[in-house]
């Protein structure tokens, strides 16, 4: 039972703050030369989830400047053309930020796995 305690010294510096564990510490030491690739990933990952919503987005723009106004059908069909157009050109991006995200942390990953394999 006393190996499941932690000794509150092991978890909190001198300020209170929690810190890692020398393993974890380790292991982004191994992960530190490819910083680049892993922030790569968090943006391509940032942008992925943002796209997603360009669909609720695109909702309510057909419905606040195409069904609810009184326009000719010509103009209400360019707006909704406009729309899909840049709909799809959001899901295009998506599709994109997915597999930028995927390839960065793959190979980041890999990387850092070689490096620790190596030093073994």
């Amino acid at each position: 039972m006393d190996n499941c305690v932690l000794d509150k010294s092991q978890t909190t510096t001198a300020k209170g703050a929690m810190f890692f564990s020398p393993t974890f510490l380790r292991f982004l030491k191994y992960a530190k030369p490819y910083w680049g690739l892993v922030v790569a990933a968090i943006c391509c990952g940032i942008l992925k989830f943002t796209l997603a919503l360009a669909l609720p987005g695109s909702l309510g723009l057909v419905m606040d400047y195409v069904l609810l106004t009184d326009l000719p059908q010509e103009q209400k069909m360019f707006r909704m053309l406009l729309i899909l157009g840049l709909l799809t050109l959001a899901f295009m991006g998506r599709m994109t930020a997915t597999y930028l995200r995927s390839y960065f942390a793959v190979v980041a990953g890999n990387h850092t796995i070689f490096d620790i394999r190596r030093d073994l």
